[in-house]
Order: C-alpha cells, then sequence, then structure tokens
C-alpha cells in the first residue's frame, strides 16, 4: 500500500545565529571576537530587515522548507523589469494628460501662440520667447497671459491657465515691482512710449515692442536706461 502524504509541518524559524555588524563595534572588540570565535564562524549571507529582500530571502527559505523547487530568480528579474515599465508608461499617461489639458486650454479660448526671436545684446547670438496671447472683447482686446524667455511652450501655457479672468495687459511680476530697495524705474523708449518693463531678461517696449536682451532681467534693465534718455519733466 502506498504511504499517504502527510502535511508538511508550518515553517518555524528559529534563532540560530547570532550577528554582530562589525562596523558598530570598536576596533579591538572585533580583533577579539575574530579570535576568540574563529571556530564557530561560518560564512553565509546576511540580509538585515530593512533591505527590499529581507522578505523574500524568508519566503524562499520558508519555499523550500516546504519542499518545493527554488522559485525562478529570472521570475523575480522579470516582474521587477516589468514593474519599472509600469512606472515609466503612468508617468507618460500623467505626461500625456497634462499636454492634453494645455492643448485644450488652447483649443476652448481661442488663444494664439506667439514666438519671438530678439539679439542677446551684442553678443551676435539670438534668443527666442514664447507668448500666449489671449483675447477680449474690451480693450485691450489682446493680452499676452503667458510667457516664457527660455523657450519652454508649456511653461508658458501653463502660467496662462492660471492667468486671472480678466488679466492685465501683460503678466505682472512682483518679485522686480515690489523691491523698494532697487530702482526699477525705466526710461520711456525711443519712440516716447512709457508703457516699459523688464522680466525674464529682457527690457522692452509693450506699445511698439523695442527690447533689449541680456543674461538678467537686471542687465537688461540696466542696457535700456543707459541706452535710452530720461524723459524731460513737463512744466
Amino acid at each position: 500500500m502506498p504511504t499517504e502524504n502527510k502535511p508538511a509541518k508550518p515553517f518555524q524559524r528559529e534563532d540560530r545565529y547570532i550577528v554582530l555588524k562589525l562596523n558598530r563595534l570598536p576596533k579591538d572588540e572585533t580583533e577579539y571576537l575574530r579570535d576568540c570565535q574563529a571556530k564557530a564562524m561560518i560564512d553565509c549571507v546576511v540580509v538585515e530587515h530593512d533591505w527590499p529582500e529581507y522578505h523574500l530571502v524568508w519566503a524562499m527559505i520558508e519555499h523550500r522548507m516546504a519542499g518545493k523547487p527554488v522559485p525562478d530568480f529570472n521570475l523575480w528579474r522579470r516582474t521587477d523589469e516589468l514593474q519599472q515599465r509600469l512606472n515609466a508608461a503612468d508617468q507618460r499617461i500623467d505626461e500625456l494628460e497634462q499636454d492634453k489639458a494645455r492643448l485644450d486650454a488652447i483649443e476652448a479660448n481661442f488663444w494664439d501662440v506667439r514666438h519671438q526671436s530678439s539679439s542677446l545684446a551684442d553678443t551676435g547670438d539670438y534668443t527666442s520667447s514664447i507668448e500666449i496671447i489671449g483675447h477680449w472683447m474690451d480693450r485691450p482686446t489682446e493680452r499676452v497671459i503667458g510667457e516664457n524667455y527660455s523657450e519652454n511652450l508649456r511653461a508658458a501655457i501653463d502660467q496662462a491657465m492660471a492667468a486671472p479672468a480678466y488679466p492685465p495687459a501683460r503678466p505682472e511680476y512682483p518679485d522686480i515691482e515690489s523691491d523698494q530697495n532697487d530702482d526699477w524705474h525705466m526710461n520711456p523708449c525711443k519712440q516716447g512710449h512709457r508703457d516699459v518693463g523688464a522680466a525674464g531678461g529682457v527690457a522692452h517696449c509693450y506699445t511698439c515692442d523695442e527690447k533689449i536682451t541680456a543674461t538678467t532681467t537686471h542687465e537688461a534693465f540696466e542696457l535700456w536706461n543707459a541706452s535710452h534718455p530720461q524723459a524731460e519733466e513737463s512744466d
């Protein structure tokens, strides 16, 4: 008569080893333990409880003690690779959803995307800017509700999406305008327009679009005032 297979006993963890971490012991104690415990020392692999492999190793040992074959390590590797691919896919989905929201905002609000290029001071190089233009019935009928001077279209659209319902003619930058320690008063443009300002490394006239571009906003501001005379005070 064939013998019936008896159910395997539940796996029980046992305290069979005492493990001391060498870098937590003084040097003299480490040398002493190596000398007096030489016969008790064995080669082994130690997995600390806060390592991600800790529970996996325990599961593998329990699996083997139950008489089951050792799991395929390639399976674990493929699982990890698949999880990384899923994480990357989730991130890509989030990015695509953000881009869809940006395109929907442009379509729903009839925004225009305007690209401009200007010389970078006297370096011979050029810099490009991006503006998001909104349209209103009252003046100004066209308003810049998003802008970026680093050729980042997404950043310009994000700024436009966060703009108020009735924004000013151009975005305002309190970090410049509210600085009471520096004099940010700009002289009129060469045509006499006073609607001028500086932001994103560019000093420009909002009326005729005359501009000076530099590496910093403060430098552009200084170049502007150096090349534009101060307006004469009327009597």
